[in-house]
């Protein structure tokens, strides 16, 4: 299999130079990758992109999660792991769906929640504005004596 700049060796022993560096046997399952050129088995392989210059190694990730080690992969073998791979893919789709649902819901929690307590602090507030201009209207209805001033009545005492 072959890309710019990217070389995958199947189990083979192969003789490899890459970008005029020194020739090295390798054996086995290899990505090599180039920056300019590779000469495999003496092979000419151009890259035509520009790749950071590594030299013949074994593919390896992070998030790879490797169990068994199998010597030669064969087409069965590289099928069965695919659909493996393919269900663990779906299991994470199925694992970011509920993620928004939980999310939207404690969202609308959150909100009921702030709108109950603003709704209960104007209640509060029109309460003691309320209370407030009750005690004006009292202190307005009465004389400077402290007497309480009432309709039609004249007080001269």
């Amino acid at each position: 299999m072959e890309d710019d700049g990217i070389v995958v060796v199947n189990d083979a022993l192969v003789e490899v130079s890459v970008d005029d560096g020194p020739e090295i046997f390798v054996n086995g399952p290899y990505l090599i990758t180039f920056k300019r050129t590779a000469f495999i088995n003496g092979t000419k392989h151009v890259n035509f992109n520009d790749y950071p210059k590594r030299l013949p190694q074994l593919a390896t990730s992070a998030r790879l999660n490797v169990t068994y080690h199998h010597a030669l992969p064969s087409l069965p073998f590289l099928h069965k792991l695919s659909k493996k791979n393919l269900q663990r893919i779906s299991e994470l789709r199925i694992r970011t769906i509920a993620t928004p649902v939980v999310t939207a819901v404690i969202c609308a929690i959150i909100s009921v929640t702030t709108i109950g307590l603003i709704v209960l602090l104007m209640r509060r507030r029109r309460n003691k504005t309320s209370e407030a201009v009750r005690r004006v209207l009292e202190k307005l209805g009465m004389a400077e004596d402290a007497h309480i001033l009432e309709e039609g009545v004249v007080n001269n005492s």
